[in-house]
This record gives C-alpha cells, sequence and structure tokens, in this order.
C-alpha cells in the first residue's frame, strides 16, 4: 500500500514506531547519569513494545527502524562539522514527513547529526518506494559555520525545516512559524507540493505536534489558548492543557533528551488511531482527569499507555510515530 497522508486524525493503516538504541549510552561520561538512562530506555524500550501491540489489536500494520550501532570509534561529519553519531532511531517522526503519497527526508537546522539518520530507514522507504510512493529528499545542508546570515533565528543560507514542524489537515499545510523552518525550507517545500494551502501556525517557536493535536474536525487539543489559534480554528471545540512540571528533570545527554520545555506540552502529543480511538500517555490521564472526561463526552475512547519517564526524554507518543498509511483525503477541512 503507498503512503497517504493527508492528516493526523482519519483511520489509520501503516505507520514507523520507533527503536530504541541503547549503544549511544557512551556518549554520557558519568556512570550514574549513564545508568540512570539506560533505566529510562528499559522503561521506554517496554512501552514501545506495548504500543505496537495496541496499534496490531486496531489491524494497523507496523514498521519499525534498523538501528546504527555506536561505536567511541565512530567518526562521521560534513566537511564543516565532525559528529560522533547517527541521530536517534526513537523518534521516527522528527526527520521524515509523509505527505500526501511522498516520503520527504527533511533537513533540520539545528542538529548535524540527523544528516545520516536515513540509514536507519531506508528499509522502509524502499518498500513504500516499490509500492508506488515518492521519496525525496530536501537539498542536504553543508552545516558551514562560515556561511549564514547571522540570522538570531534560523540562517537561511541553505533550506532547513524537519517533520514534527509541519500539521497537514486535508488541502492545508500549517508551518511553525519561528526557529525551526526558514524561508528556504518554506519555499522548497510549496514547490514540491504546490496543490496546498500553506499558512504560518502563529506564536509557535518548535514542533507544532507539542502544541496542537486535531481529534477530529472540530475536536482538538491544545497547548495554547483558544483565543490565539489561527481563526481556522475559531469555531472548533479546543481542550487546554498545560505544560509538564520539569523541577525534578537534569538534562544528562543531549543525544537522548530534547530540553526544549517552553515549546512542548507533552499532553497534546498524542496518537490517534481513528477519530474514536486516541492513546495518550496515563501519566497525563490521571494528572488531568477533567480534560480526559471533556474528550470522552465527545465519544472518544482514551487508551493510555504507561510511560511516566517521558519527561526525562520530552518526548511525546506523536514523536515516537510516523503514521504512512490514513485513510483522508486532500480534504477542506475549514
Amino acid at each position: 500500500m503507498k503512503i497517504n497522508r493527508y492528516d493526523d486524525f482519519t483511520k489509520l493503516h501503516e505507520i514507523v514506531l520507533g527503536e530504541v538504541n541503547y549503544s549511544p549510552l557512551y556518549l554520557i561520561k558519568e556512570e550514574n547519569d549513564r545508568n540512570f538512562m539506560r533505566h529510562v530506555l528499559d522503561q521506554t524500550k517496554s512501552s514501545m513494545e506495548e504500543l505496537e501491540k495496541i496499534f496490531k489489536t486496531f489491524d494497523v500494520k507496523v514498521w519499525r527502524p534498523e538501528v546504527f550501532e555506536h561505536k567511541s570509534e565512530t567518526r562521521l561529519g560534513s566537511p564543516y562539522v565532525e559528529v560522533n553519531s547517527v541521530y536517534t532511531s526513537l523518534t521516527s517522526f522528527d526527520n521524515f514527513l509523509a505527505i500526501a503519497d511522498t516520503i520527504v527526508e527533511m533537513s533540520p537546522g539545528h542538529d548535524p547529526r540527523t544528516m545520516f539518520d536515513y540509514v536507519q530507514y531506508q528499509h522502509i522507504w524502499k518498500e513504500k518506494f516499490n509500492q508506488g510512493s515518492r521519496w525525496l529528499s530536501m537539498p542536504r545542508p553543508s552545516y558551514n559555520p562560515n556561511k549564514t546570515d547571522q540570522s538570531e533565528e534560523l540562517s537561511n543560507f541553505e533550506p532547513y525545516g524537519d517533520s514534527p514542524s509541519v500539521l497537514i489537515v486535508g488541502d492545508t499545510v500549517f508551518l511553525t512559524e519561528r526557529y525551526i523552518f526558514n524561508k528556504l525550507g518554506m519555499d522548497w517545500l510549496k514547490k514540491e507540493f504546490p496543490q496546498f494551502k500553506f499558512k504560518i501556525f502563529q506564536g509557535t517557536n518548535g514542533h507544532l505536534d507539542s502544541y496542537f493535536a486535531i481529534i477530529r474536525p472540530g475536536l482538538a487539543l491544545s497547548g495554547i489558548a483558544k483565543d490565539k489559534l489561527p481563526k481556522e480554528f475559531e469555531n472548533w471545540h479546543i481542550i487546554e492543557f498545560n505544560k509538564e512540571n520539569y523541577n525534578d528533570v537534569n538534562l544528562l545527554s543531549d543525544y537522548f533528551q530534547d530540553d526544549d520545555y517552553e515549546n512542548t506540552t507533552l499532553a497534546v502529543n498524542i496518537v490517534s488511531i481513528d477519530p474514536d480511538n486516541i492513546i495518550m500517555y496515563k501519566h497525563v490521564i490521571d494528572k488531568n482527569v477533567e480534560q480526559v472526561k471533556k474528550i470522552e463526552k465527545q465519544g472518544v475512547n482514551v487508551i493510555p499507555l504507561e510511560l511516566d519517564v517521558s519527561r526525562w526524554l520530552n518526548t511525546g507518543l506523536h514523536c515516537f510515530c510516523n503514521a504512512l498509511v490514513r485513510d483522508g483525503g486532500y480534504n477542506n477541512y475549514f
């Protein structure tokens, strides 16, 4: 079945689910910190296996990446920057955008490690290509520190953008406002997919799936107050959530952890199986009883997944997953 993705809420048929990779633990020098992160990864691996079981209960085909085993002597890079790792195999959505009938290998602007992320997913994209999907790549960044425009947000020297900064709603594509997509990246995406209407999701500085999630047309979860959302959502039923408490969280590794707490609302970073079934962290459900009741009153079944260490990763369920095939099409939902 070739790729078909025009939204995050219609019935799901195929998805890529991330894999835990323990091998970069050597990058954490302190033994106690390394052991603690191993515990976090153990819990995450167990939850990923449980998540795969949930998907299969709903007859969803699950793809998994082939993790790159890191070694201390591994040396990678571009002509201008050296890196000692391939990016994580856990967050399968970060660097690959499924849009319409196409998979796009993205070019994030802030992390040169993403240059080689594709080696863990090629077997999937090759199979989808053989099934009739398109397979594209954004221009590969050089990460040349000597050729930037000194922008305080994101240099426009070469195209940059990553997948979670894109929210597809039928015939409309929302892009994050600042820091993640630059103008060249937006222009490239618009030229490759001229059939879509592109709009900026104002007030966003990071990944859109940690700001906003559509359960079905007319119903959404938001980490932004309704009166601050784009006008397209002014008549929708919006259920608002607050951010997590990170007071007890320490940054032990920038490989495994994301420290952008300001632009992350883990509660809205969910996975939808269909308009009647969504998956949400159990600790989020336990701490947001009233909001969850509001969701259930809309006829939605909220499926809990245990992963209370997710605050240490600062990674939501949607980040672990990359939906490739859904029922939805090129529709106008506004």
